[in-house]
């Protein structure tokens, strides 16, 4: 008989597949990220400070406003990402303060594959035993009935 496929199995199987369509789609939406907040800065006007402040001076510099758009969208991307293979791993959210999830939902997934497949495997085996109880019921059956002849 074939073996059901556990739902952590099927979760896998999935994950693998949409893993490289979301790798590519999250390096294209930081890609795109990246060039809107350079070109932003070179296409937008320079304001000119009235103050010497040492603030404006380095902000009022493109390449330092580049470089700043540029570290948080990096930053952005890399807090998401990193969020997201939590998730995966299914390492997200076990422990939230003081709160400490005890069994995490994998083993809890794993177990209940566990009960099923057994569960199955009882159900064979008893009707395994109701079909040899019919047969021994239907010997015994006839042995009375050419014994009482």
């Amino acid at each position: 008989m074939e073996s059901k496929e556990s739902f952590v199995e099927r979760e896998n199987r999935w994950l693998r597949k949409l893993e490289a369509p979301l790798a590519l789609s999250g390096g294209l939406i930081l890609l795109l990220a990246v060039v809107y907040g350079v070109a932003d800065v070179v296409l937008t006007p320079a304001p000119i400070s009235k103050r010497d402040g040492f603030e404006d001076l380095v902000l009022g510099s493109r390449t330092v406003v580049v470089a700043v758009r540029v570290a948080v969208i990096f930053t952005a991307a890399f807090f998401v990402a990193s969020v997201v293979a939590l998730m995966v791993r299914r390492q997200w959210l076990v422990r939230l303060g003081p709160v400490e999830v005890s069994e995490r939902v994998v083993h809890l997934a794993i177990e209940g594959d566990r009960v099923e497949e057994s569960l199955e495997n009882a159900m064979q085996t008893i009707d395994s035993l109701r079909y040899e109880l019919a047969m021994s019921n239907t010997l015994l059956d006839r042995a009375m009935d050419s014994s009482g002849e």
